[in-house]
């Protein structure tokens, strides 16, 4: 089975729990299934956007991507969610309005809609919007004029759109027609004069004077930098530009010189450009994990990272008030520094929020349970998830990408993390106590690891566009001759289950070999997008196949494929997972929440009951014990489990 989600937008949430007791019917249709939220201890998760108040600097919002909107009064002391009114809590952006702090706007992602608040975040109002927010699924960002609060624009990262509203999001208008083709990158308005407004398409900087009526591309001439990250300075105007290799341009205001100015070493790019609001001769810049200062307008800079952890950043604030308190959020932690960006520490402990990319149960104690998080490394629970230890010693990367544990001695575990552009290996032999680098490549995210169950110094991993294979427990690697046609798919490995011999890859194709992965046959489902595949223990002639929006099976070995379900069925799936010794029992992971179907996939129902997310990432069951584990984007794990009894009373935690 899949154990994780890669290239998905990737997510954190944030909740605060109530614990309550109900008495339920379930009826026959459920069969007594229930969910309960099991991740007590976790500590991470996927933050977009922090804002502080510029009237009260102890005021924060957070944005988070399955939390929804968190607010401090106490500089991030403590946070509480502050959500009523808000329909899904997948909250791709969040903006201020600047002629009032109780205004803010956000949009909820994967269709929810835009919503405006004009109390600080009691309660929420949906934005009348029938366009951009509720039509496209990517993520989308928004920013607010600083001189008109009626005009809004919002663009997607992934596409070419590129939307503005006259009337506060009430309504909003298409404005790239005049736009070159490409995806949009980065978007900056003068705060000096706001009709100026600046895009970055694909190494292009697009200007507009008239509010986005009309675009003319800038030329930055000799100038050795593509644009991708745009920022103004407030102080006078002056545009900056910095590529995906660290450099650095920029130019004066009306003026079409470019200056080339220090940047930073290797393959560090500025994701984020944030100006002193005092000082107009400092600036900072946040790589993918550091922070950089520069003290003389970006001619010189230096390093400022101590106490940094965690993969970015999302969002860099200079406090409006205090220009000494710098605010970062990644993917996992929200940090805050006091002194310009000496030190830093994390300031969001009572944030539980729970990114899950893989969950996997030891195959010999269906009690012990590892679960790997997006930025804060490996967790263990020995309790079958009703607490969890971080198990991470050892592990300079927190980004686990994949998991696998080896079946014949659980001691003996193996991670893939990836903090871009390199992939990284661990092993650990004593039941995730520490953890040893193996491995670093210059590969793709690792989406799958498999270890061969009778010969386990074997291994194979399938990354982005390749897959590979090891010989000698992952200490070195080669390339299987297989020639993948799915892009930037990620693809998952399968044994067949009575001879590990015989592999199965699914990307956009199935594929299958017979010699533990030296040659490899084309199966059917061409131009599917296959995420995951079961192979019935009893019969492996019978196979099913999870597409991202549908599910297929054969009785053929895979020459011949019947369609289970309807088109777009899952929007979209993840993962897969089949009830351990219940062949007719399957669980499916998608954007609303976890698919059952009893009767093989002929018919799916969305069963959520007591599962307040709508995310869901991974499926994983349980071959011991026949309990299901669900891990979300934010949300955090959540353990399925049959009651023979109509009537129980059950614990249940509420998120809010």
């Amino acid at each position: 089975m899949m154990k994780r989600l890669t290239g998905k937008i990737l997510i954190a949430v944030c909740t605060l729990c109530l614990l309550c007791v109900i008495v339920v019917d379930f009826g026959t249709a459920s069969e007594g299934m229930i969910w309960e939220r099991i991740d007590e201890g976790l500590e991470t998760g996927f933050y977009t956007k922090l804002l502080v108040n510029p009237d009260n600097n102890a005021i924060l919002y957070l944005a988070t991507k399955g939390g929804g909107v968190f607010k401090s009064i106490n500089a991030g002391q403590e946070w509480f969610p502050v959500n009523n009114g808000i329909e899904g809590l997948y909250i791709d952006w969040i903006v201020m309005d600047p002629q009032n702090s109780e205004v803010l706007i956000v949009n909820s992602g994967l269709g929810k809609g835009t919503y405006k608040t004009i109390n600080g975040g009691r309660s929420w109002q949906k934005l009348g919007a029938k366009g951009w927010d509720e039509t496209y699924d990517y993520t989308h960002y928004l920013a607010i004029d600083p001189s008109n609060s009626q005009i809004l624009y919002a663009y997607d990262h992934y596409s070419v759109l590129f939307f503005r509203s006259l009337d506060g999001g009430n309504s909003w208008r298409d404005i790239s027609n005049n736009m070159p083709w490409g995806e949009n990158n980065n978007f900056a308005i003068d705060p000096n004069q706001s009709n100026n407004i600046y895009l970055t398409k694909n190494g292009s900087l697009l200007h507009s004077a008239d509010h986005g009526d009309t675009w003319t591309a800038i030329s930055t001439g000799s100038s050795p930098c593509r644009a991708w990250s745009v920022a103004i300075d407030p102080h006078n105007s002056e545009v900056y530009l910095a590529d995906l290799d660290g450099k650095m341009c920029k130019k004066a205001a009306g003026s079409e010189q470019w200056q080339e100015i220090s940047g930073h070493s290797g393959f560090e790019p500025a994701l984020q450009i944030a100006f002193d609001p005092v000082n107009a001769n400092i600036l900072y810049t946040a790589t993918y994990n550091k922070v950089y200062k520069s003290t003389d307008k970006g001619m010189t800079w230096s390093e400022k990272s101590e106490g940094l952890t965690g993969f970015g950043p999302f969002s860099f604030t200079v406090d409006p008030v205090n220009h000494q308190i710098l605010y970062l959020v990644n993917t996992g932690k929200v940090l805050k520094s006091v002194d310009g960006g000496d030190h830093w520490s994390v300031i969001n402990t009572n944030l539980k929020a729970s990114y899950i990319n893989t969950i996997d149960v030891d195959p010999l104690n269906s009690s012990v349970i590892y679960a790997g998080t997006a930025s804060n490394g490996v967790y263990k629970s020995v309790d079958a998830g009703q607490s969890w230890q971080r198990a991470s010693t050892g592990m300079a990367k927190d980004w686990v990408s994949a998991f696998a544990i080896v079946p014949s001695d659980t001691d003996v575990l193996y991670a893939a993390t990836y903090v871009h552009p390199n992939g990284y290996l661990y092993r650990s032999s004593d039941g995730a106590e520490t953890w040893s680098q193996i491995y670093e490549g210059h590969w793709w995210e690792l989406s799958d690891l498999l270890v061969d169950p009778e010969n386990t110094s074997i291994l194979y991993a399938s990354t982005y566009h390749r897959l590979y294979k090891s010989i000698d427990a992952g200490n070195s690697w080669s390339k299987l001759p297989l020639d993948m046609e799915f892009g930037s798919q990620t693809g998952n490995l399968i044994f067949a289950p009575d001879d590990p011999n015989v592999l199965y890859f699914v990307g956009n194709k199935v594929y299958r070999s017979t010699n533990q992965g030296e040659s490899w046959t084309e199966l059917g489902l061409i131009g599917e997008t296959v995420v995951d595949l079961f192979i019935d223990p009893d019969d492996t002639d019978l196979l099913y196949a999870l597409s991202s929006y549908e599910f297929f099976r054969s009785q053929d070995g895979g020459t011949t494929w019947q369609q289970m379900s309807a088109y777009y069925q899952f929007f979209p799936a993840y993962d897969l997972t089949v009830l351990p010794g219940n062949t007719h029992r399957f669980f499916v992971a998608s954007d609303k929440g976890v698919y059952i179907s009893q009767d093989e996939g002929a018919t799916w129902r969305l069963e959520n009951a007591f599962m307040p997310i709508g995310f869901a990432l991974v499926v994983e069951a349980d071959p011991a014990s026949g309990v299901v584990y669900a891990g979300t984007t934010g949300k955090g794990i959540y353990r399925w489990g049959l009651k023979t009894n109509v009537n129980v009373y059950l614990p249940l935690i509420f998120s809010k």
